[in-house]
């Protein structure tokens, strides 16, 4: 044993030395044997001189004159613009603020109250330019609105992305402004307008969440120009409610086809993070931007794609580090190639729409509520007619709760009856078990006979759950995506929304995180209590286990309930409370006696057909019951009171 070890250290320490050699000869030895050859200086391009341009209104200097000085470059002063206000009053729904360094949107603030600050109810919104990272410096910074100019006598550092552009004197309102930049013989203007909202125009409410972009580029050189651009769409878009939301940022466009109809695509951030999964998106557009839980950020052309195509390609653009589905992502919008003559211009249009997504502001792809998206927009109606009348959107859930239970009481009066007769039939139920044994076929068509002739539908107790699953479905997708309940308040409540987050733990819960939510746990103990109450004890150990089976999926519902919104949970709460009233006022179980019918071609003892008698066949009462089993003690005990007798007992 001791030889063996001797020889593996051995072989451990050739092996060290060996590679402590073969880099001491690469780091040292190699660079004196071999040194790297030195770059070759490239010779400096020509650039092609281009034509003076004459004025015949001056006339020539004499030979011997002296040059003019050379003209000053295209260098502007930076400067900052604010356009809206903060103030609701002033009509306006959005302050932007917009940099002089590439002509870009810095910040978007939503001036509505109703949409404050995650964070801090006391502070506006910040819709766009969240989180943006230092990409190799400010300049390298992408911002929503960036033009990059492509051409062929267009440097790729003539600075229309990261340079300052030119505020135009006397261009700088409350509503709008313009940015001018000049280089390489090409002028590019931007022009920025925010529109207010007139509360006798219902329709000016969705365009006071625009800001509209004239983009017009002329060729200042003396020969034609082909060029093209490349547009940023919308950049930090904020990401709410990170742990526990069920929606991140995705990458959103609805594309026109010749026949007028309409197809969205969505592309969610953890697809993005690849390069290899991108997609160049070709067709004509309506709309591109991205899409988040309660807000969205869309880009519009102002011309008609079908009709005059500005915009040839469209791709997703990762913004920032790689953080799998939480990643901020944006679009990068081409143009089609532009053939400018000396001294022509085109002139683009595009609206971005970033604010709340309401009915009224945005279409179906965008607010979209899943399967049961009819049941969603009812219960949402139904909520804000509420919440009109009484002003909390937690009062709303329990009136709606109310309404919903009322609507199935029919159902749950059925239910209840349908449990009572289930719970009378449990003797006999349990008396054909133990006649049959293990022949299932036998005792499948003996309990069909038994449900047939007390006119029991075993499916009847299921209608109830089966209405309500839809109405859950479509709960849970309207509180998760109406923006009317986002930071709605209840008690300790913060986010009817969210879950209701009642103090962080020192540690963290595997599946759950380090948020202790009191509301699921209520939900959970509602659920045990109600199956503890509702179901009848068992008759059988298959029975028990099958209801700590119940059990056990009750409690691993708490686990997927743990992060749904509070709103929800109270919805649960609520129906709870209620179906434990129901159970107290609806029929309970009685007693019934107990019968066992044979099947139909169930022979006698003695081999001899039963004839089909339909009649009741009991055992004799004198004989003694064989064994001590379930059938035998049910015998012994029905001697002794007269609810259990075959043949009710006539009282005086």
């Amino acid at each position: 044993m001791v030889v063996e070890v001797m020889e593996q250290r051995r072989f451990i320490s050739f092996i060290a030395m060996t590679m402590a050699i073969l880099l001491c000869w690469q780091i040292f030895v190699m660079p004196r044997l071999a040194p790297k050859p030195q770059p070759v200086a490239k010779a400096p391009v020509k650039q092609k001189a281009k034509p003076a341009k004459v004025d015949p209104a001056k006339p020539e200097a004499p030979a011997g004159a002296e040059k003019p000085a050379k003209k000053v470059a295209f260098a502007p002063k930076p400067s900052m613009a604010k356009l809206g206000s903060l103030d609701p009053k002033t009509g306006y729904r959005m302050l932007v603020q917009i940099t002089s360094r590439g002509a870009s949107v810095t910040e978007v603030f939503l001036s509505d109250l109703r949409y404050p600050s995650e964070t801090d109810r006391k502070k506006p919104l910040r819709l766009i330019g969240n989180d943006i990272p230092l990409l190799g410096g400010p300049d390298m910074n992408p911002r929503t609105f960036q033009v990059t100019l492509e051409g062929d006598d267009i440097a790729e550092d003539a600075g229309f992305k990261s340079k300052h552009w030119e505020q135009v004197p006397g261009s700088l309102s409350e509503s709008g402004v313009t940015y001018r930049f000049v280089a390489d013989g090409v002028e590019v203007l931007k022009r920025f307008e925010l529109t207010k909202s007139d509360p006798a125009k219902p329709d000016t409410e969705k365009s006071a969440y625009q800001l509209g972009l004239v983009l017009t580029i002329k060729n200042l050189g003396d020969k034609e120009e082909t060029l093209r651009y490349q547009l940023q769409g919308p950049v930090g878009l904020p990401l709410e409610n990170a742990e526990n939301t069920s929606k991140y940022r995705d990458v959103i466009a609805k594309f026109v086809q010749q026949n007028k109809s309409e197809a969205a695509q969505f592309m969610a951030a953890k697809t993005i993070v690849n390069p290899q999964t991108r997609e160049v998106w070709l067709k004509p557009m309506r709309y591109i931007g991205v899409d988040a839980q309660y807000f969205a950020a869309l880009l519009s052309p102002g011309e008609d794609q079908l009709v005059d195509r500005t915009i040839e390609s469209a791709t997703q653009d990762l913004i920032g580090p790689d953080r799998a589905e939480k990643s901020d992502v944006s679009v990068i919008l081409t143009s089609k190639e532009l053939e400018l003559a000396k001294g022509a211009s085109v002139v683009h249009h595009y609206n971005l729409f970033a604010g709340p997504k309401r009915p009224e502001f945005v279409d179906g792809d965008v607010l979209n509520y899943g399967w049961f998206s009819v049941i969603s927009r009812m219960l949402l109606r139904v909520l804000h007619a509420v919440h009109a009348m009484t002003g909390s959107y937690a009062m709303a859930i329990f009136c709606l709760t109310v309404l919903v239970r009322t609507c199935v009481l029919p159902l749950s009066i059925k239910q209840a009856r349908s449990a009572a007769k289930m719970q009378e039939l449990q003797p006999e139920i349990a008396a054909l078990k133990e006649k049959y044994g293990n022949d299932k076929e036998k005792m499948a068509r003996a309990q069909m006979e038994l449900f047939s002739r007390h006119k029991y539908n075993p499916f009847a107790g299921c209608l109830p759950v089966f209405f309500q699953i839809p109405v859950f479905i479509g709960l849970y997708q309207a509180l998760s995506h109406a923006v009317e309940l986002r930071m709605a308040q209840f008690l300790w409540i913060d986010n009817l929304a969210a879950p209701d987050h009642l103090f962080t733990l020192p540690f963290a819960i595997p599946f759950l995180g380090n948020q202790f939510n009191l509301l699921p746990l209520i939900t959970v103990c509602l659920f045990v209590v109600q199956q503890k109450m509702f179901m009848p004890p068992p008759m059988n150990e298959e029975q028990e286990m099958q209801y700590k089976m119940m059990n056990f999926m009750t409690i691993f519902m708490g686990f997927m309930f743990y992060k749904v919104p509070a709103g929800l949970c109270l919805y649960f709460i609520t129906s709870s409370l209620w179906g434990l009233a129901e159970r107290k006022l609806l029929p309970k179980a009685k007693p019934a006696p107990v019968v066992i019918v044979p099947a139909k071609d169930e022979r006698r003892n003695d081999g001899k057909s039963d004839g089909g008698n339909k009649g009741r066949n009991p055992p004799p009462r004198n004989d003694p019951p064989a064994g001590d089993g379930f059938l035998a003690r049910l015998l012994k005990a029905a001697e002794k009171p007269d609810s259990m007798r075959n043949t009710p007992i006539k009282r005086k």
